[in-house]
């Protein structure tokens, strides 16, 4: 994966070639491994286009080569619903009578 996310840095035009960008394996995550990217740029007016740049190479490429990121999931519990949001067919209301 070090690999990959050096291509896409050395192929990001905004980033600069000298000082060498570095690619490091930082940490083992819930569920992920954290790699961080160190870059440098022309200009600070820059900064923010070539993480754009980044984040969308980053992106593009994991699918093209069927790496996928790590999200974190939460499981839900519901125990109880609103009547009017449940599956269940609506049942007719009986009303009582006037008379009793």
């Amino acid at each position: 994966m070090t690999r990959v996310l050096q291509e896409i840095v050395a192929a990001t035009a905004l980033v600069l070639e000298a000082p060498e960008p570095k690619v490091t394996f930082e940490e083992l995550g819930d569920g992920a491994l954290k790699f961080s990217i160190r870059a440098y740029v022309r200009e600070v007016e820059d900064r923010l286009p070539a993480i754009h740049a980044l984040h969308t190479a980053i992106a593009k490429r994991f699918g093209e080569e069927d790496i996928e990121i790590a999200f974190p999931q939460m499981d839900i519990h519901v125990r109880s619903t609103a009547p009017h949001l449940r599956d269940d067919p609506p049942r007719p209301l009986r009303l009582a009578s006037p008379s009793g």
